[in-house]
This record gives structure tokens, C-alpha cells and sequence, in this order.
């Protein structure tokens, strides 16, 4: 089976490298350990690789195989078993970008607001619109169809989710996508397995989605988040394109909110260098998707924005804050400066059925 489906990014989206040891250990939301700079990289930045975008689907392939209580290797250091139900499936598929109509971004964009302990910077990435070809087994290319299919709506593509970066919409698909899911079949779940609540490895789940809408009040809301006033004017092209870099606002905010104690801190949020962690909160940045509901003042949006918390391993205190706070659509505004009216829709996959449905089209939360 072959299937073909446009995409465009509706943030940037990061391929520039699919080497196994770049990443955190396994287990985290696919991103780099470091910064690394185009040299540094295990690829270029002048295109989307098709094997990047594989290596991220295949974190979310493996939390719904979980989520379905099918046994799939964890892979600390990067190697595969080549057997399980996950590694099949990826062994079947092809990938390639057949055309790639991409530009990069404006890199380097930096800003720090210590006093309030966060900052925001672009590293190099690309925006516009690809196509993807998925080729090979019928079942491996309809499951794979179908996962992107509903990561357009909960996750992304690519690397740097915590950062922003990743999200996308899907825009032809010849007609044929609704058909191809339609045809996917999907191991059978294991219901009488109990779960253990020290499971840490992803798992559909676990995973919160919080989904938005956003409406600002007043031209130019994106300016007043404080890391983005110093670099207004370089941010601008990306706010033309129809996507404004929120994510760290939106971090900052949480973090604040939940007050967590190290080290419940540090595993919800991440931590630098030298006692690197992964955050498990990936918050895209605002995109503008519909046309403006005002044609003649289009920063009205509306704007939407989702983000996932994996919430695996936490302790039920902990996932109780974390999930109430992203849920609150106050905490969303008083992120945004105040400048937005803001809608949240929040979903949870609890169990397998929930991640079959999902699978196959359902709405994983409103708005």
C-alpha cells in the first residue's frame, strides 16, 4: 500500500538529527540532551528527513502499543529488539518526502526573563509544506497513517516538542486517508493485565492533552510575553506565517502554578545541565489555522495551541496538580499577558478502548 499526505507545519518542525544517542535516554518526549549547532547535528537542516519523522512517530507508537498492553522494547541505548509488534510495523514502512517546499525559520532568536526563570530561544528549523509518502505492508502503512493522523491533533513530528516545536496539519491526502485508518487493525488488548503504578515507560495513558482556543484582545498580544519583547521585530515573519512562540510562557506558568518540590520538579519540568531531565510537558506554540474571524483585524485568530503531559510514574498528588493546572483556562491567559480570552478541552486516553477510538478518528477532547 502506498499512501501520499501534504502537510504543513504549523510551528516549526526539527529533523535534523535521528542518531539514537542524541536523545534522552528513551522513555522521554523525543528531543535533543544538548544544543547542538549544524555541525554538531547527525544530519542537515536543509530539508525534512523522512527518517526523523519515523524516529518521533515511533516514541507515540510505542505508548499506544503500551496503551493496548502489547509488549514493546524500551531500547535504552538505542537498540532494538527487531521483534516486538512496533519494530515489525517500522521494519515494513518507507518513508519519503517526495516534495519538500520548506524554508527555515529566522534561528538564533533568543531571550531570557531571569527574574522570572525562564527564556526562549529558535533553534534552526523549518516551516511551509511537504509530502510524505508512507509505503509497504497494508497494516504497517494504515497503522502509521493513522498515528499521524492523530497526531495532528494531541502531538507532533519531529524533534524538540517541549520546546514548541513539531506541530502540523495535514492538507490533501487524496481522499484516500479516512479510507486507509478505516482498514487498520490493532492488537487485541491484554484487559486483565494489571498496571503497576511504577510503570514509567510511555503510555497512551498517561498522557493529558489540553487543547485550545485562543482569542486575543488587542494587536500584537504575542509582544507582550516578556521573552519575546526584546526580539519583537525578528519574531514578526513567524507571526505572519500564522504561529507566535508561546511555549515557554506557557511552561513558566505551570511550573509556577503547581509548585513542585525538587525532584517532582525537575521529572515534570526538566532540569539543564549538569543534572539533565527531559520535561514531560511538550506545549506547541500558538498557530492560526482558520481564517480570522475578523478579515479586517486577522490578530484576532482565533488561535489554538494543545499541549500533552506524560504523567507516567508520578505520584497521584503530583499528576492531580500538574493536570488541574494545564486544564485551567486563567493560567493559559494570565501566560499570554492578559491579552486573550482562552478555551481549553482536556482528554484522557484512560484506557484501551479510549486509544483505539482515537486511533481510528475519534475527537480527543474539545475544543
Amino acid at each position: 500500500m502506498d499512501i501520499e499526505i501534504g502537510i504543513r507545519a504549523r510551528t516549526p518542525i526539527w529533523t535534523a538529527c535521528a542518531r539514537p544517542s542524541a536523545f534522552f535516554p528513551y522513555g522521554h518526549w523525543p528531543m535533543w540532551a544538548e544544543r547542538p549547532t549544524a555541525e554538531e547535528a547527525d544530519g542537515p537542516f536543509d530539508r525534512i528527513r523522512p527518517d526523523v519523522l519515523l524516529a518521533s512517530m515511533r516514541w507515540w507508537f510505542d505508548a499506544a502499543m503500551r496503551a493496548l498492553d502489547q509488549r514493546v522494547c524500551d531500547a535504552p541505548d538505542g537498540v532494538r529488539c527487531g521483534a516486538c509488534v512496533a519494530c515489525r510495523t517500522f521494519a515494513r514502512v518507507a518513508a519519503t518526502v517526495t516534495v519538500d517546499a520548506t524554508e527555515p525559520i529566522p534561528a538564533g532568536i533568543m531571550a531570557a526573563e531571569r527574574t522570572r526563570g525562564w527564556g526562549w530561544a529558535t533553534p534552526p528549523a523549518r516551516v511551509g509544506a511537504f509530502r510524505l509518502r508512507l509505503s509497504g505492508d497494508d497494516v504497517a502503512v494504515a497503522r502509521l497513517a493513522a498515528l499521524l493522523a492523530l497526531l495532528e491533533r494531541i502531538g507532533g513530528i519531529g524533534m524538540r516538542l517541549p520546546e514548541g516545536y513539531g506541530a502540523y496539519a495535514i492538507i490533501d491526502d487524496g481522499g484516500l486517508l479516512d479510507a486507509v485508518i478505516a482498514t487498520a487493525s490493532w492488537p487485541s488488548p491484554a484487559a486483565r493485565r494489571r498496571r503497576s503504578a511504577a510503570d514509567v515507560l510511555p503510555d497512551l495513558r498517561d498522557v493529558v492533552v489540553a487543547r485550545c482556543v485562543i482569542r486575543p484582545r488587542v494587536p500584537g498580544w504575542w509582544t507582550g510575553l516578556a521573552p519575546i519583547i526584546p526580539a519583537a521585530r525578528r519574531v514578526q515573519p513567524l507571526v505572519q506565517r500564522g504561529m507566535a512562540p508561546v511555549a515557554s510562557a506557557v511552561h513558566a506558568a505551570l511550573e509556577r502554578r503547581t509548585d513542585l518540590r525538587r525532584p517532582a520538579r525537575h521529572a515534570v519540568f526538566g532540569a539543564l545541565p549538569p543534572a539533565a531531565r527531559p520535561a514531560r510537558v511538550a506545549v506547541t506554540w500558538a498557530f492560526r489555522d482558520d481564517p480570522p474571524s475578523d478579515p479586517a483585524a486577522p490578530w484576532r485568530g482565533p488561535w489554538r495551541a494543545h499541549a500533552a503531559v506524560w504523567t507516567g510514574g508520578l505520584s497521584a498528588a503530583v499528576r492531580a496538580r500538574v493536570e488541574s493546572a494545564v486544564a485551567d483556562p486563567s493560567l493559559w491567559s494570565a501566560a499570554l499577558g492578559d491579552n486573550a480570552d482562552v478555551e481549553v478541552g482536556v482528554a484522557r486516553l484512560d484506557d484501551a478502548d479510549g486509544v483505539i477510538q482515537a486511533l481510528r478518528g475519534g475527537a480527543p477532547g474539545a475544543p
